[in-house]
């Protein structure tokens, strides 16, 4: 698993190049190959492209997204950070 790429050291605001649409009004948010996670333990990590389960899938609201899902009966979330959307190189 690779570190997810985020803007600034304190890491609360993502990349994107792009949001995918995927079931119940989720949506994941990811930088060229990679789809953001949160993962288990409250971090992030980086999927590959076209994963969408439900450590990836989170609500987008303008340009934050906020990460959250029940694992093994427990609350993982709500994490909600700010993203910017950038031009994937050579596109």
């Amino acid at each position: 698993m690779q570190t997810t790429t985020f803007l600034d050291p304190q890491k609360t605001a993502f990349l994107v190049t792009k949001k995918k649409a995927v079931q119940n009004g989720k949506s994941t948010i990811q930088f060229n190959d990679k789809v953001y996670s949160l993962q288990p333990d409250g971090t992030f990590a980086d999927r590959p492209d076209g994963a969408s389960g439900a450590f990836e899938q989170c609500d987008v609201d303008g340009q934050t997204a906020t990460f959250w899902y029940l694992w093994n009966g427990k609350l993982i979330g709500p994490v909600t950070v700010a993203f910017f959307m950038v031009t994937q190189p050579g596109s």
